[in-house]
């Protein structure tokens, strides 16, 4: 499409997403100098099931209208002020319905596009692709509207850089940033807010045209746009260090850390448990990671890249490269080097932190209530003890909202007696779950959750502050650290659902 076809008269345009159709969308708004983000945006539109897609002509939202007053306004070619957005639906509509549009429409998302010559992915919410929709953990549901009408998706945020006001980094930091703002944590802004406000004072580079953000410019742009990121270096990430886990990887003399250091995974997977995108820095690159799955006993990871597009797996982190899925073009990221993950303001704890503490109290407390309980109440009671010797016990650790916590709990099984008392215990506003699992239930796609610490996310790394605990059906409310049993309920199931996000 050429800037002089760009100003259409009609509001919108509808096009039927037959084989024609998606050839149309191609020719129409691909041939810029990076087509691979457009082409796998629309490829994850046409996996869900898109039969039809609505274009709205002259769409002013606020990302590209702030791009354009910050950086095309001032540029000498001529460039629209406005961008494209096309909606993806799952049912065949025509004009006539745009002002109505039927109840079961289908929605499944959409993309803004930029004029011809620049890049073109504005921004992108997309509902992920059939195979992966259960390994994206970070999905967050946003309410839009299409002439008067409400639709809502839920996706992971996706944008592309300008390559002049923002770069990578900088697309990576709006999606973790827009993802916490869709979920309360902070006030929404778009790239270009994210570009005007990083403190040029902590890169040795011109802040305009953008070269790029340093590892302390990230940090300080979450910080002070309320999600205080937790860093961690790759070779220097923590380790639970709990009895039966995998002990810490050794390192290679003169090898690079991202080609060792087999904790990315765990502590990337921490994080994605909780909803919480994770920012990953190589030496010349950024991208998000915002799922994992478990294949063939291996954990697979989901990512957005900028540059080749939404919902992309990481197959290997320590050898990490990409085949494009439309064009088969390879990309080889190298090494990792830094994570950030944005949080909420008083998120302050460690997952590593608490596993470590909350896992060593449940194998002791495992232990001293297994035993009676087994007699007492069930006979199919291991202790962690037991299913540490089996080989059959793992951790999983993730921040929640207490108040989701709590909701969730009836549905995950727990006893009635259980949700009261917990339901009642006081608790601040985000805690930190560790849950211990049983790999043989896990495996039968069932209640696989045998035990639970919840801990406070106010409390510091040194020394993490419990709150309560659930081990083998008897719940442990710690209201006196003195007397970390002065309240128990012992009451069956004794095992039940995760509470993580996504499947265990």
């Amino acid at each position: 499409m050429r800037t002089s076809d760009w100003d259409v008269t009609a509001p919108a345009r509808i096009v039927s997403l037959d084989p024609a159709g998606w050839d149309e969308l191609k020719v129409g708004y691909c041939g810029r100098l990076n087509d691979l983000p457009l082409l796998r945006c629309f490829q994850v539109a046409e996996l869900s099931g898109a039969r039809c897609a609505v274009i709205e002509t002259r769409y002013l939202g606020p990302d590209y209208r702030r791009e354009y007053s910050r950086l095309h306004s001032r540029t000498f070619p001529h460039v629209p002020d406005w961008a494209h957005r096309i909606h993806f639906f799952d049912s065949e509509l025509d004009v006539s319905q745009l002002t109505t549009l039927p109840e079961e429409v289908g929605y499944l998302g959409y993309v803004v596009v930029r004029p011809p010559r620049l890049s073109a992915v504005v921004k992108a919410m997309l509902v992920p692709p059939p195979d992966l929709r259960l390994a994206v953990r970070t999905a967050v549901a946003e309410t839009i509207h299409l002439f008067g009408q409400e639709l809502s998706v839920a996706a992971v945020p996706f944008a592309e850089q300008d390559t002049t006001l923002g770069v990578c980094a900088h697309a990576a930091a709006w999606s973790c940033h827009y993802t916490a703002a869709l979920r309360g944590y902070c006030a929404p802004l778009t790239i270009a807010e994210l570009a005007e406000t990083a403190d040029a004072s902590l890169s040795p580079h011109r802040a305009f045209p953008n070269q790029g953000l340093t590892v302390q410019q990230l940090s300080d742009l979450f910080r002070r746009h309320g999600t205080p990121p937790m860093f961690y270096m790759i070779g220097m990430l923590p380790h639970a260090e709990l009895p039966g886990q995998f002990p810490p990887p050794a390192g290679v003399p003169g090898a690079d850390p991202g080609t060792w250091d087999t904790r990315i995974v765990s502590t990337a997977c921490r994080h994605l448990n909780g909803g919480f995108p994770v920012l990953v820095g190589t030496r010349d690159h950024a991208f998000v990671l915002c799922g994992w799955w478990r294949e063939a006993g291996q954990i697979r990871l989901v990512r957005h890249d900028d540059q080749q597009g939404p919902y992309l797996p990481v197959n290997d982190p320590l050898s990490d490269s990409l085949v494009h899925p439309v064009t088969g073009a390879p990309r080889d990221y190298g090494p990792w080097r830094t994570l950030h993950v944005p949080m909420p303001p008083t998120a302050w704890l460690l997952p590593e932190a608490a596993e470590k503490k909350g896992g060593v109290g449940l194998l002791a407390g495992s232990s001293a209530l297994a035993s009676p309980l087994a007699t007492k109440l069930s006979q199919d009671v291991p202790s962690l003890s037991d299913l540490m010797a089996q080989s059959a016990l793992t951790f999983r650790t993730y921040v929640a909202r207490s108040c989701d916590y709590k909701a969730a709990l009836a549905s995950r099984g727990h006893s009635n007696a259980t949700v009261a008392m917990l339901r009642l215990t006081q608790m601040p506003r985000f805690v930190v779950v560790v849950e211990a699992i049983d790999r043989n239930a896990r495996q039968a796609d069932g209640p696989c959750v045998v035990a639970e610490a919840v801990m406070d996310a106010t409390s510091p790394d040194r020394d993490p502050s419990w709150i309560a605990a659930w081990v083998h059906g008897a719940t442990c409310i710690l209201e006196d650290p003195d007397d970390p049993l002065a309240v128990r309920s012992a009451s069956a199931p004794t095992r039940v659902l995760s509470g993580g996000v996504g499947p265990a």
